[in-house]
């Protein structure tokens, strides 16, 4: 009898303490929700969290995300205030799976998306301007419109075009960029 009861003590005391990183967390205030999993130009594979509470940099270590029987370590930072983006290694193997997302004892799945980006040239003729019109949006569903007029033509491809928009969105705006479109490329004589 004695032995039964120490071995279901011993099952309660293991199915407890996995429990108890998501009790701390949401006994602390610590919440978070998954806001996107992305590729975003010249950062790599990026998954964002809107947060509530009061987090430290020490919560922010020791999250992964799991896809094709692979555990793959989250390297997270700050935002902004309500914000927390993590970076990866490249999922570039996985697109179209599930990733199972482990995030201050909470669990989140997510498809593995395709990168967005666009290739290439508008394949202009050399007297001619490339125009590039696109539009980003934020973690909180804000979008920002922007285009670049290049000469010649092909010295940038679309995607240095989209990555320097999104640094530059990024860093005036305090802003995390989370996926884009490209409305168009237009070729014009001469100038802009």
């Amino acid at each position: 009898m004695r032995k039964k009861l120490l071995f279901l003590l011993m099952i309660a005391s293991l199915l407890l303490s996995s429990f108890l990183p998501s009790i701390n967390a949401l006994a602390a205030g610590k919440t978070a929700t998954l806001v996107d999993l992305r590729f975003v130009p010249v950062k790599g594979w990026a998954v964002v969290f809107k947060v509530t509470g009061t987090w430290k940099p020490a919560d922010l270590k020791g999250h992964t995300l799991t896809v094709g029987g692979k555990t793959i370590d989250l390297y997270c930072n700050f935002r902004d205030d309500d914000h927390v983006s993590c970076t990866m290694e490249s999922l570039n193997p996985y697109v179209g799976e599930t990733a199972v997302i482990f995030f201050n004892g909470q669990t989140f799945s997510a498809e593995v998306p395709g990168k967005w980006a666009a290739t290439g040239f508008a394949e202009c003729p050399p007297d001619h301007y490339e125009k590039v019109d696109i539009i980003l949006y934020d973690s909180d569903g804000n979008d920002y419109i922007g285009w670049t007029s290049i000469y010649p033509s092909q010295s940038m491809t679309i995607d240095e075009i989209i990555a320097f928009h999104i640094v530059w969105v990024e860093a005036f705006e305090s802003v995390t960029i989370v996926s884009y479109e490209v409305l168009g490329v237009t070729c014009t004589l001469g100038g802009a």
